[in-house]
């Protein structure tokens, strides 16, 4: 069945579990009703083919390489795994002064900031079994320096930066990056054809 799905859509399983389970359906999936009638409500019948493989990968802790065309629905496949993973982290979701445990890096301020749309849209407390709403911050060049800063002492869960600005904030002591267990680069490729590599080392 797998096999099949795969073949349909044209996914190719490389150097990894090939007998990966695909959620064809949102009531195959890890996500709460409530989130589920979200995706509904944005006329979302059922996951996208990135996001069939990627939900199961990401939500298992496991490490992920993935590559799809822009609009299939990337963004989504990792951003609910990354708030499943904020919401099920055994962090107090809420406290003050909270270190990020996920992180998405982007290559320009653009994607950061239409990343960071998506992930407030489906933070809310609601979705997660109640189990607070996940707080986050969008740092990224060209932004305000202060709002972020505040953002990051008053305690985040997820960031969605830039690399520049984050080292910024982090070499400054404003952000703690140690309890970090869910990361993500988005459009790595470019963001190292950008010459973002010694950031991303860093």
């Amino acid at each position: 069945m797998a096999q099949d799905f795969c073949a349909a859509h044209g996914i190719v399983v490389q150097n990894g579990d090939d007998q990966v389970t695909p959620v064809q359906r949102f009531e195959d999936s890890c996500f709460s009703s409530q989130l589920q009638a979200r995706l509904r409500e944005r006329s979302y019948s059922h996951p996208t083919p990135i996001q069939a493989i990627c939900w199961p990968v990401a939500s298992s802790g496991r490490d992920l390489i993935a590559i799809s065309v822009t609009g299939s629905g990337k963004t989504l496949a990792y951003m609910l795994p990354a708030l499943f993973h904020i919401s099920t982290s055994a962090l107090n979701v809420g406290a003050v002064e909270a270190s990020p445990c996920a992180l998405v890096l982007a290559p320009t301020r653009e994607l950061a900031q239409q990343i960071h749309s998506e992930a407030v849209r489906y933070s809310g407390a609601e979705l997660w079994w109640n189990n607070g709403a996940a707080r986050s911050v969008c740092c990224m060049g060209g932004g305000e320096i202060e709002p972020q800063k505040d953002a990051l002492k008053a305690g985040v869960e997820l960031v969605v930066a830039t690399p520049g600005r984050l080292l910024y904030f982090a070499a400054r002591g404003v952000v703690d990056l140690a309890q970090i267990s869910f990361f993500v680069l988005d459009e790595a490729d470019r963001m190292l054809d950008m010459g973002f590599a010694p950031q991303v080392a860093a």
